[in-house]
């Protein structure tokens, strides 16, 4: 960085850092001819060829050969950071991180997240609107027990059996089905204070399902399960 009249130089190779230090100018050879470097001087990027790098101090000059089948400068600058020297030859890849550049990368992985999300979104959006359009798709909701919170779900009838998928969710699968023939409906227990959303437990066998649903829709649920076809005896 230009402190008055000085640079503070780096000369960086694939091997590590080669020196530092503070220097009034530095000489080294481009494609393009010698190039030479003072303070003030604005950032430029260049490519080195083979030779020479010379840095001049108040009370020496250290020099730097520069070798290698594609020798490269990579970032000069003396005014905003460190004037920094960097070559790699072609059994060499270590580049030089410039802090003030953009993360190019950070971009596009935000950009990439934001379209998985939208993606995502609409994926989810059309299966709701799919299972909701389904014949016998009715609201509701569902939890394992009376000590679990709810899910918002829909139920639909089938021919044989009831099905409840989540609201949210990714598979088409529902998360449970009951067979219509042997399953009992508990007395509904008002769940809203107005008594438009009661709660049922659902049994089939062992097995009890906790369901909050309409009131229309428990009505309806009990004429689905009693109006099912005999049982054969």
């Amino acid at each position: 960085m230009a402190s008055g009249k000085s640079l503070q130089v780096e000369v960086v190779s694939h091997e590590g850092r080669l020196w530092h230090g503070a220097a009034a100018s530095v000489q080294f050879p481009t494609v393009d001819g010698g190039l030479g470097v003072l303070p003030g001087r604005q950032p430029l990027l260049a490519q080195l060829s083979e030779g020479t790098v010379t840095v001049s101090r108040a009370d020496e000059v250290v020099s730097f050969q520069v070798t290698g089948d594609s020798p490269q400068l990579t970032r000069i600058s003396s005014r905003s950071w460190p004037t920094t020297l960097q070559w790699q030859n072609s059994n060499s890849t270590q580049r030089e991180e410039d802090p003030h550049e953009p993360d190019d990368d950070g971009d596009l992985r935000a950009v990439l997240l934001a379209c998985g999300g939208a993606i995502l979104w609409a994926y989810m959006n059309v299966r709701a609107r799919r299972i909701v359009s389904r014949l016998g798709a009715f609201r509701c909701w569902s939890r394992p027990d009376v000590h679990s919170g709810w899910t918002a779900g829909i139920g639909v009838y089938g021919v044989e059996e009831l099905s409840w998928y989540r609201l949210v969710g990714l598979s088409f699968k529902p998360v449970y089905s009951i067979p219509r023939r042997g399953m009992e409906v508990s007395a509904p227990i008002a769940h809203s204070a107005d008594g438009s959303v009661v709660e049922v437990r659902l049994a089939y066998g062992d097995h009890r399902y906790e369901v909050a649903v309409e009131r229309l829709t428990y009505n309806g649920l009990v004429s689905w399960v009693e109006s099912g076809p005999p049982r054969l005896v």
